[in-house]
C-alpha cells in the first residue's frame, strides 16, 4: 500500500486532490491510503510517527510554508517523494534544494496530477520490481517481488505468503508450473511440487528441508528428494550471480 499525504490550507481544494488521487491510483489497481491535512504542524507530527511515500505540498500556506515543511522533512534524509503544488509558477525556483519530484500548477491540476501519478508509478514499478497478480474475488494487486516469500499449493488452490500472511490467488488463474517458469528469472526455486520459494529468504538447505529466514523467524519447508540436486545447483548459481537476486 502507498501512503500519500496532501497538505493544503484550503480544505475544499485538499479534499478535491484527495478524491482525484484515490481515483487515479485505483484505476491503476494500486492500493493507496490518501490523507489530507490543512494544518502543517499536525501533518508533521503524524509524518514523524508514520512517514508517507508521496507528499503533495502547497507552497503558500500562512501557518507554515510548504518549502519550510519540505526542509524539515529533508532533515531526516528521507526518500519520500515531494511534489510541490502552487498557483505561482515562479515558486518552482525556490524548491530545487529540497529535491522535489515534481511541481504542479493549481490551474492545471487535473492534467498535471494525472501525469505525476503516471510518472511515480512507472518509477516505483521499476525500482521495486512490482508484479501484478490476480487474487481471489478477481482483485488485481501489485506486489513487490523482493517481499514475496513463497508460493504454495493446497489441494486446488495456490497461495502467496507475503507480508506475514497468506493470500489465495484467483481460482484456476495460475498453476505452480506456470509460476515456476515465470518467477525463475527473479530468483525463485521450486523446492517441492507444492512450494516455490524466493531465494532471498533461504537460510539453509538440508537433505530434506529448506529453511527460510523471514523477519528473524525460521520457516521449515519440505525439499523433494528428486529435486534436491537441482535445487542446490540453482541456488549456488543464483548466489554466484549476486545481482540476479
Amino acid at each position: 500500500m502507498i501512503r500519500i499525504a496532501v497538505v493544503d490550507d484550503d480544505k475544499i481544494f485538499a479534499k478535491q486532490m484527495q478524491t482525484e488521487l484515490k481515483s487515479l491510483f485505483q484505476n491503476k489497481n494500486i492500493i493507496s491510503d490518501v490523507l489530507f491535512y490543512i494544518d502543517p504542524e499536525k501533518f508533521l507530527h503524524e509524518y514523524n510517527n508514520n512517514p508517507f511515500d508521496l507528499i503533495y505540498l502547497d507552497i503558500d500556506m500562512p501557518k507554515m510554508s510548504g518549502i519550510k515543511l519540505a526542509s524539515m522533512i529533508r532533515k531526516n534524509k528521507t526518500d519520500t517523494h515531494i511534489i510541490f503544488v502552487s498557483s505561482y509558477s515562479h515558486f518552482v525556483f525556490n524548491t530545487f534544494q529540497y529535491a522535489p519530484y515534481r511541481f504542479i500548477r493549481k490551474e492545471k491540476l487535473l492534467q498535471e496530477l494525472s501525469e505525476s501519478v503516471d510518472s511515480y508509478c512507472e518509477e516505483i514499478f521499476s525500482e521495486k520490481q512490482l508484479i501484478n497478480l490476480q487474487f481471489e474475488n478477481n482483485t488485481v494487486e501489485y506486489k513487490d517481488i523482493t517481499k514475496m516469500v513463497y508460493f504454495y499449493s493446497l489441494r486446488h488452490d495456490i497461495f502467496l505468503f507475503y507480508d506475514n500472511q497468506s493470500k489465495r490467488l484467483a481460482n484456476r488463474a495460475y498453476t505452480m508450473d506456470y509460476l515456476e517458469e515465470f518467477f525463475k528469472p527473479y530468483g525463485f526455486i521450486r523446492v517441492h511440487k507444492t512450494y516455490l520459494v524466493n531465494c532471498r529468504y533461504v537460510y539453509q538447505i538440508r537433505n530434506d528441508q529448506v529453511i527460510l529466514n523471514y523477519k528473524s523467524e525460521r520457516t521449515v519447508l519440505p525439499l523433494s528428494a528428486r529435486r534436491m540436486v537441482d535445487v542446490k545447483e540453482q541456488f549456488k548459481l543464483l548466489m554466484r550471480g549476486g545481482d540476479a537476486l
